[in-house]
């Protein structure tokens, strides 16, 4: 009974950390996931729980890349090596391996590796479609959209970010929508499209009430 309500408690607390550098990351302060990422990787190393390892590894990478402690290839070493560690047959198995494959092109995308990017996130993104999963699918269209950006390619990352306000617009995330509508933007001034300066004007207008709301 004592070890379940510890495990219990624990599990609160690193999901909790794990919000805290989501938040940070998407506030565009990655440096500052680094802190709460790494205590709940050791909390979700410790019980095993596969799902929770993938997403706190990606946050603690790109914090660590942001802050200059690591090179983008010694992060995809971190990652291939965590992967391998994958047991597939587990009950989070499936749902692990897409998590860190969403992982995986995480850092290839801050590798300036776009295709493998957009490669390894084409699984992740099917998978948490199929399971209705709308958090972790605006998560993986985060990376897909700038990775087409990188390719030069507008109207893929402009079908991508669409995607994302979809998304979006089912949570009700302001947030997630800011970010959605400047990608929007990107892609369709890549594009040389008219509605550039409208969806930017929309992105700023989100970020402003979120500021005023903070």
């Amino acid at each position: 009974q004592i070890f379940t309500s510890q495990f219990a408690m624990a599990t609160e607390e690193a999901k909790e950390l794990l919000l805290e550098a989501k938040r940070a990351v998407g506030q565009l302060k990655a440096e500052d996931a680094a802190a709460p990422a790494e205590k709940a990787l050791q909390i979700f190393q410790k019980n095993s729980d596969q799902v929770g390892v993938a997403e706190a590894l990606r946050l603690l990478l790109l914090a660590q890349m942001e802050r200059g402690e690591l090179r983008p290839e010694e992060a995809l070493k971190k990652v291939k090596e965590e992967a391998a560690k994958l047991k597939r047959s587990a009950r989070d198995g499936r749902r692990a391996e897409a998590m860190m494959q969403f992982t995986q092109a995480a850092v290839h995308l801050a590798k300036a590796e776009p295709v493998k990017a957009v490669q390894l996130a084409a699984d992740a993104e099917i998978y948490f479609q199929r399971e209705q999963d709308w958090p972790a699918l605006a998560e993986v269209l985060e990376v897909v959209a700038p990775a087409h950006l990188q390719r030069g390619d507008g109207k893929k990352a402009g079908d991508a970010a669409n995607l994302i306000l979809d998304v979006a617009q089912k949570m009700k995330n302001s947030e997630v929508e800011a970010r959605a509508w400047a990608l929007v933007s990107a892609a369709r001034f890549m594009a040389k499209s008219e509605d550039a300066a409208e969806a930017a004007r929309k992105a700023l207008d989100l970020y402003r009430q979120l500021r005023h709301r903070a």
